[in-house]
């Protein structure tokens, strides 16, 4: 199971959503790059294998959850489209797609993109996930005009996630759910 990044895709802010696992790759940063080389080897490898692109992970430990948005946090518009996935069901993807490929299901050479899935409210606008994580902690969002300005240069979107969830079963949890575990920690 090689674990990747929704960021191969590139920025897609000017397309209609959901951007799917099929659509042509277009790698932007060097992280991105290094995830499309490392994806490429993998199929060339001769092994059984599936590639997870993961959506914007969002950890459950605080102050983890405080700390990786402090990095990036000034660097997303807050108009942009973006998925959320909380890393325990992203962990449940890992562990489900391990456990799918080495009981032979057909999963074998596929792509799934990893998001928390609109139904569970993971997609939404930066502004409201921001808003919704920082309110869980007892914070306001900062000022808007801290924030980058612009859709174009953003590499998250909202995915189908429908043949992902199909196979892996992993969409466990909401993004409400998600603000109740880190308001309670």
């Amino acid at each position: 199971v090689f674990v990747s990044s929704a960021s191969v895709m590139g920025r897609t802010q000017d397309r209609e959503p959901p951007v799917r696992a099929e659509d042509p790759v277009h790698p932007e940063t060097h992280y991105a790059r290094t995830k499309v080389e490392a994806e490429d080897v993998v199929a060339r490898s001769g092994l059984r294998h599936c590639v997870l692109r993961l959506s914007a992970v969002m950890p459950t430990r605080v102050p983890s959850a405080l700390g990786a948005f402090a990095a990036e946090l000034f660097a997303i518009p807050l108009d942009v489209r973006c998925e959320i996935v909380v890393d325990v069901d992203a962990a449940a993807a890992c562990l489900n797609a391990a456990e799918r490929l080495a009981a032979g299901a057909r999963i074998d050479g596929q792509v799934f993109l990893i998001g928390g899935g609109g139904r569970n409210g993971c997609q939404m606008r930066a502004r409201d996930m921001l808003q919704g994580v920082f309110g869980s902690v007892g914070l306001w969002l900062p000022k808007p005009s801290l924030f980058a300005d612009g859709r174009a240069g953003y590499s998250l979107d909202w995915y189908d996630t429908e043949e992902a969830q199909k196979a892996l079963h992993f969409q466990n949890h909401t993004f409400d759910e998600y603000r109740r575990i880190i308001s309670r920690k």
